[in-house]
């Protein structure tokens, strides 16, 4: 059997209006990312095989955590001396909690079964 778990996984809530997308485009700058998995993984999953697939929305419970993040980001943008690099991500930091207290942009975890643990 084979067993799938992805536990730290942001995705979009489609569609971003104007200003949510360029906040998206801000984060995925600073998180150096080209984007979040906005295909439907549970659908990917049981196409590979996978059953008893389970997708949990943990927005409410990180919400503390990245207003926590986005807190500290603000302080250190403040700071002197930043390299545009750091900069961008303490930038993305704050988009993160920004759109996922719009609704823009949810927390996940999926996890799927294959074969014998089914």
């Amino acid at each position: 059997g084979a067993r799938f778990v992805v536990a730290d996984l942001f995705r979009t809530r489609l569609p971003l209006d104007p200003a949510a997308a360029h906040t998206y485009d801000a984060v995925k700058h600073g998180f150096a990312i080209t984007d979040y998995y906005d295909r439907d993984l549970g659908g990917l999953l049981a196409d590979a095989g996978f059953g008893s697939v389970e997708e949990r929305d943990l927005t409410a419970q990180m919400r503390p955590g990245t207003s926590r993040s986005a807190a500290k980001a603000r302080h250190a943008l403040a700071g002197p001396s930043l390299t545009p690099r750091l900069r961008a991500h303490f930038a993305a930091c704050i988009g993160v909690d920004e759109l996922c207290a719009s609704g823009h942009l949810a927390y996940r975890s999926v996890s799927a079964v294959r074969g014998a643990e089914t």
